[in-house]
């Protein structure tokens, strides 16, 4: 699949990505050894002046690891089926090798890293002084290794697919693992409900919680923040698993097709966009809230008050309502039969 143009040029995109990381990865190292941001000699002067490019190009490559994650998401859910025999959806183009599935957790995983440095540099750029130079570049160390794990993981996944190969769909997946008999699918069943209480219990909770962060101290709100956020990231796998498990089947009108990759289609409203966009912007926004909060206790100096923390939080919950909302609509909507 390597010869195919369309993955080639997304391979050869993310190996340009990487050089630029290493190239960049060289400056970090000086910059975590010699910077000084009270300095004013040649040398502090020099690296501040080559902050400012390599900041940008770092930043670029980190935008354009982003689109790559929705690229790879087209590639395999829409592309990749078309190509190999018996794949539907990504969960057969997934499974074509053992590199699929990996190489996507991987993207996912790395989403979290590229969003924290572009908001470190977003607010490192914003100060006369840099203050967050050492930070973002303790950051940019993991991630040319993250991104380059990513290359490699691709690379391996893409060149291991033969399309002549017929793969499992996941139609056969599900209707392969159904029938567990009378007293599994009591216990399952009973699992769901539990779930589904924790969902609707955690929600509530969570607005709770952030209706106190807005009364409460600014000394506390690093240590509040950082409970939010780990909250929130718990609540959003479960969130996760009561939509893979119960209101997925509200969404395609089928009683046991519980894959996640078919709500990405169009037919579907492309309503899976929507929802991850909920997911990542919930556990994200309460992550770099906690992270903004926290960076005044370890600088000398304030920083920028341009971005808005308040707006933030409201990002964060609308990402949450967002993932609460949109199944339970889907389930009170509906009017047919399973």
């Amino acid at each position: 699949m390597l010869s195919d143009t369309y993955i080639f040029a997304q391979l050869l995109a993310q190996v340009c990505g990487g050089i630029l990381l290493g190239y960049a990865g060289v400056y970090a190292a000086q910059a975590l050894r010699f910077w000084s941001w009270k300095a004013n000699d040649e040398r502090q002067l020099r690296l501040e002046q080559q902050n400012y490019l390599i900041g940008t190009v770092v930043a670029w490559v980190m935008v354009f690891q982003l689109v790559a994650l929705l690229i790879f998401l087209y590639t395999t859910n829409h592309y990749l089926p078309q190509v190999i025999k018996g794949a539907m959806c990504a969960t057969g183009a997934l499974q074509a090798n053992v590199y699929g599935y990996p190489a996507l957790y991987v993207k996912i995983g790395g989403l979290f890293w590229y969003v924290v440095f572009l908001f470190l540099q977003k607010l490192d750029n914003q100060h006369p002084y840099y203050p967050l130079t050492p930070y973002k570049y303790w950051v940019l160390l993991p991630v040319m290794l993250w991104v380059w794990a990513d290359i490699v993981l691709s690379v391996n996944y893409f060149y291991g697919i033969t399309p002549d190969v017929i793969t499992t769909c996941c139609s056969v997946d599900f209707s392969a693992s159904k029938g567990v008999g009378n007293m599994g699918d009591v216990a399952h069943n009973s699992l769901i409900e539990r779930g589904l209480q924790l969902f609707y219990t955690g929600f509530l909770l969570l607005s709770i919680g952030h209706i106190a962060l807005g009364y409460l101290g600014r000394s506390a709100r690093p240590w509040v923040l950082l409970a939010q956020t780990l909250v929130t990231w718990l609540w959003l796998a479960l969130a996760l698993w009561v939509l893979k498990q119960h209101y997925v089947k509200y969404i395609y009108g089928i009683l046991t097709h519980h894959c996640l990759f078919d709500i990405f289609w169009f037919k579907y409203n492309g309503i899976g966009y929507l929802l991850w966009l909920g997911y990542f912007g919930a556990g994200l926004g309460y992550a770099l809230l906690a992270i903004y909060a926290w960076l005044p206790m370890h600088l000398q100096t304030k920083l920028p008050l341009s971005p808005k923390p308040r707006i933030w939080e409201w990002g964060a919950y609308l990402g949450l309502c967002l993932a609460f909302l949109i199944p339970l609509a889907y389930a009170w909507l509906w009017k047919g039969g399973l």
